[in-house]
């Protein structure tokens, strides 16, 4: 189903993140470790505060991804959805959405899917609405055509 594509690619696109971002946390944390062994003093305070903190950062950022990947695993693809709500995959005037994690566009089949939150601007907006409803979205009338 074109929801399993969505899942699947977006998988694949964290799965890359998540290695990118395990790479970022280990080689500051190995720069850490040289830093350790090669000096003292008020530099190497300064110095090994700053890498405290990217270090903090990368971890985060890879928690956040780890994150993203357990919400888009929970969602139930199965389930046909008249109302919108997470999981749906939307066709409206101004495009196809699937109300998943927040990812922006992704190419299935030629075409775009605008994968985004329900906590996000349009996704609040989206929440809820069934498909012949209109929402309006930065000044622009949007119909929904189908919710599945």
């Amino acid at each position: 189903s074109m929801k399993q594509a969505i899942t699947s690619q977006l998988l694949e696109l964290l799965e890359d993140r998540i290695s990118t971002a395990s790479e970022a946390v280990k080689s500051v944390m190995e720069s850490r470790d040289s830093d350790e062994k090669n000096s003292a003093g008020d530099k190497h305070e300064t110095s090994r505060a700053m890498i405290e903190i990217e270090l903090e950062k990368a971890t985060a950022q890879e928690a956040r991804i780890r994150q993203m990947k357990a919400d888009l695993k929970r969602i139930d693809l199965t389930n046909v959805h008249t109302r919108i709500g997470v999981g749906s995959l939307v066709e409206t005037s101004n495009g196809l959405y699937f109300l998943g994690i927040a990812w922006g566009a992704v190419k299935i089949n030629e075409a775009t899917v605008y994968c985004i939150s329900v906590l996000s601007p349009i996704g609040e907006l989206l929440k809820g609405r069934l498909a012949g409803d209109e929402i309006t979205f930065q000044d622009k009338q949007i119909a929904i055509h189908k919710v599945s």
